[in-house]
């Protein structure tokens, strides 16, 4: 963290940072919400077992993952996984969210 700026990320791709800025920014907010609610006594937070955090990385190991489809190939049917861009598409939805809301020739000058 940069004192008075905020967190800092880096990323190979710049979807990647953003994504990364996005997930930190909103787990940031939670914390504070859940911090708030039991008025800054940690001892009053139920943290999560060790089985549902397993559970919780599983899930978001899977995150990029579209639904899983039949396909058959050579008569044999197979199980086909596709990923997502996840990091791009968040980008691109928040830029054109930005453009819509401030209007494209003010962002980009």
């Amino acid at each position: 963290m940069l004192e008075d700026h905020g967190p800092l990320v880096v990323g190979s791709r710049l979807e990647e940072a953003f994504s990364t800025m996005w997930f930190l920014t909103r787990a940031c907010q939670y914390q504070v919400r859940a911090m708030s609610c039991v008025g800054g006594d940690l001892s009053r937070i139920n943290i999560p077992t060790e089985e549902i955090e397993k559970e919780m990385n599983d899930r978001a190991d899977k995150f990029d993952e579209a639904p899983t489809i039949m396909v058959q190939r050579d008569g044999v049917e197979e199980e086909v996984v596709e990923k997502h861009d996840t990091e791009a598409l968040m980008f691109h939805c928040a830029r054109r969210a930005a453009e819509r809301e401030f209007g494209a020739k003010n962002i980009y000058v």
